[in-house]
């Protein structure tokens, strides 16, 4: 079996000549400088502006998942202080941005002792705890305790993106966690 080949029949030689002898016109040539100039420039307009917003989208996702993740060590300090009947306290230190659940041992010389590398949290860089409130007074460090009958000590913890800190910080920059003293619930807004 042959293959066709343009050069051998009748109408491929003359759609050949016809594609050889068509001279090229100068619009057919290609893109002028400008034009690849002004289309890099628009490309180039264009990155920069979803770059730029994509940093902040991925700055105030990540606030709001260490949010979530620092009510859900939270709402199982609850649960663990309720379901094994010993107290849970959470140590938060603002300095370090360091979290970490320790349960109350049962000798009561002992105190309490970590859950574990599980149960702890390091803030990201780009994050901060601007606000940690234990019993109504800041404190630069301390531990919210989770009673067995449910209860809480009251906690308000500020975690904000670094560098945004201050009254006028809009509420997409920052999340709030609270504490309810009364049902040791836990509330992020």
């Amino acid at each position: 079996m042959q293959m066709w080949c343009p050069g051998k029949s009748r109408i491929g030689k003359r759609v050949l000549r016809k594609a050889i002898a068509r001279p090229v016109s100068r619009h057919s040539r290609g893109f002028t400088l400008l034009e690849l100039v002004l289309v890099c420039a628009i490309v180039a307009i264009v990155v920069g502006t979803v770059s730029a917003s994509m940093a902040g989208f991925l700055s105030r996702s990540r606030l709001r998942c260490t949010a979530a993740r620092l009510a859900s060590m939270a709402v199982f300090a609850r649960t663990q202080a309720i379901t094994t009947g010993r107290e849970v306290e959470m140590q938060v230190n603002r300095s370090t941005g360091e979290i970490a659940l320790f349960e109350e041992s049962e000798d009561p010389a002992q105190g309490f002792s970590s859950l574990g590398p599980r149960w702890s949290l390091r803030l990201p860089e780009s994050l901060l705890l601007s606000t940690l409130e234990i019993g109504g007074e800041e404190v630069p460090e301390g531990g919210i305790t989770f009673y067995p009958e449910g209860g809480a000590k009251e906690a308000h913890l500020v975690l904000s993106l670094r560098g945004a800190e201050g009254a006028g910080v809009p509420s997409s920059e920052r999340k709030e966690v609270w504490v309810n003293k009364i049902t040791g619930r836990v509330r992020v807004e």
